[in-house]
């Protein structure tokens, strides 16, 4: 039995039609690659522009791929995205339809990708465990180009599958905080390359306390607290090295991560009452630990006088 049902089409967007073959990063067809347009859209809730998914497909045995149907929109971009289903690389392309009818041929290459594995060590060649590791492709910038991982506990670290090319290390130490950036290159896709990070560890420390006023003893909210390291030898020359500043908060308190330790100094700033330091005070700050200081912002001392002299008049006159 046959039955007739009558469709009724609401969208009458005029649109076009997209085909084109997904090329693997060896240069060959990739058979039954994932393939996805994406159109531009704004979010309901956020109102914020992204690319949403418009129609899929699955290319045939020769990487070639068909879409019968793409939307007509005034000066809108759409982005053709593919991946390997066995390989996990992917690409994208990007094109226009601008009138009805209009068949546009895309081909997508699939970026090549590899592996970046090491160690994670100090100076003098020390495994550095768990340290937090970074990687970003150089020349691909978006989500798909960079990752993160954490080295294991013998100081070792994988990140897989970056774009072939230069490869920006950055690690960080969890204990020192100290950290270090390294580029390294993968050569080809599917490739795997060995780069070592040096961290160089010196001995570093922190500073913590907080600032009360003098004559309540209450909390000082809202000053600058400034901190300078260790001023150099006169036969080097050069200034105090400069670590930032900290505003207090409610309960006047401060704190800095990473100083140098030595004689530091700490100035402190009500810029309510002057352009310059309130407090200045020299530190001497220990190695490898945390420091606490308690500063007290002293009330501005009272000058007294007098003043004598002569009222005159408009016309001159003493009055």
């Amino acid at each position: 039995m046959t039955q007739i049902v009558n469709l009724d089409v609401r969208d009458r967007t005029p649109g076009g039609s997209v085909d084109g073959i997904v090329i693997g990063a060896n240069g060959q067809p990739v058979p039954n690659a994932a393939v996805v347009v994406r159109m531009p859209a704004i979010s309901d809730t956020t109102g914020q522009s992204f690319q949403a998914d418009f129609a899929s497909t699955s290319a045939d045995s020769s990487g070639h791929f068909f879409f019968e149907y793409v939307a007509v929109r005034q000066g809108a971009v759409f982005q053709v995205f593919a991946a390997d289903p066995t390989t996990g690389f992917d690409g994208d392309a990007f094109g226009q339809v601008t009138s009805e009818g209009q068949r546009a041929t895309l081909n997508v290459v699939l970026l090549g990708r590899g592996d970046v594995e090491g160690k994670v060590v100090d100076e003098a060649g020390s495994l550095i465990p768990n340290a937090y590791i970074q990687a970003e492709s150089v020349f691909f910038k978006d989500a798909q180009g960079r990752a993160s991982t954490n080295a294991a506990a013998d100081g070792t670290y994988q990140v897989k599958s970056l774009p072939v090319g230069a490869v920006q290390l950055f690690a960080i130490d969890p204990v020192s905080r100290k950290s270090a950036y390294q580029v390294t290159s993968i050569p080809t896709a599917g490739g795997k390359v060995t780069q070592d990070i040096v961290i160089a560890r010196t001995a570093r420390a922190s500073i913590s306390g907080d600032v009360i006023h003098e004559l309540d003893g209450k909390p000082a909210a809202g000053l600058y607290v400034v901190a300078y390291g260790e001023l150099p030898p006169p036969q080097t020359g050069g200034d105090r090295k400069y670590f930032g500043y900290r505003v207090t908060d409610a309960n006047g308190s401060f704190s800095f991560a990473d100083v140098a330790p030595g004689a530091d100094l700490i100035q402190l700033y009500d810029f309510s009452r002057s352009s310059g330091p309130v407090l200045e005070k020299t530190i001497q700050i220990t190695a490898d630990s945390n420091t606490v200081i308690h500063l007290v912002e002293l009330e501005p001392q009272a000058h007294y006088g007098s003043v004598q002299g002569t009222i005159k008049l408009s016309n001159g006159s003493t009055a």
